[in-house]
């Protein structure tokens, strides 16, 4: 399976027809370092323990995602759509954020860096 993910994240792009739909995907401590996931359709998906560091998520879908325990280090989040996706034990540090969008409740985040620091609890709970 492992194969068959980084040959999909590391596709070009420009390509496509469409967004990537991995929507509801069980992709349970996969290793997506540095994967270009823009704009990608991860509604429903199940990337607990999943290795993202580094990602591009920006415009990504992750409505209702499961991200408990994912790296997210250094992860591109702008304009992702986190509603209810649950991110409690992720390690969002160094992870961007629109400076512009509100913080949840128990997040933190830096101003002058626009990166998280710290663990998280689950969002929109």
């Amino acid at each position: 399976m492992q194969a068959a993910l980084t040959v999909l994240v590391r596709r070009d792009l420009k390509r496509d027809a469409r967004p990537l739909d991995l929507s509801r995907a069980d992709l349970t401590h996969a290793d997506l370092r540095g994967a270009d996931l823009n704009g990608a359709d991860l509604r429903g998906a199940d990337l607990s323990g999943a290795d993202l560091t580094g990602a591009d998520l920006n415009h990504a879908v992750l409505t209702g995602a499961d991200l408990s325990g994912a790296d997210l280090t250094a992860a591109h989040l702008s304009r992702a759509h986190l509603s209810r996706a649950h991110l409690d034990g992720a390690d969002l540090t160094g992870a961007s954020w629109p400076v512009e969008t509100p913080v949840p409740e128990g997040w933190e985040l830096d101003p002058a860096t626009a990166d998280w620091t710290g663990r998280t609890p689950v969002l929109g709970q």
